[in-house]
């Protein structure tokens, strides 16, 4: 399976590097270029234990790789947002940036010749 995540923060970041240390191929986007050329460099734009020697070996691996493009998403089999969600001054949630990711996501979808989906089956309870 292919996965992407878009936002290359703490949770974004953390999350796809684990994924692809356990073998799923994972393509990170974020529009910050200098936050990319230093991800693709192994180091992380901040402190995690061990986060760096784990980006450094899945980047040698080929499993990990980061973007600021977009249509990235189309080589993958589903996706997860992960980017910024500010509190506004009256303590509500600023959505802006995941309505932002949306929008760019399902730019690149539209024009995708498959489906977006996993395949894997839910096996778990339904009543939750």
């Amino acid at each position: 399976m292919k996965i992407s995540f878009v936002g290359l923060g703490y949770v974004g970041l953390t999350t796809a590097v684990c994924l692809a240390a356990k073998g799923f191929k994972v393509v990170g986007i974020d529009l910050d270029p200098g936050k990319i050329d230093l991800i693709n460099g192994g180091k992380a734009p901040f402190k995690e234990p061990s986060l760096d020697k784990l980006l450094h070996r899945v980047l040698r691996g080929g499993s990990f790789r980061c973007s600021t493009n977009y249509s990235e998403i189309a080589g993958t089999d589903v996706t997860f947002i992960t980017v910024g969600t500010p509190s506004r001054a009256d303590g509500s949630i600023d959505l802006t940036y995941v309505i932002d990711a949306s929008k760019a996501i399902g730019e690149v979808l539209s024009a995708k010749p498959r489906p977006h989906r996993c395949r894997e089956k839910y096996s778990g309870s339904r009543n939750h």
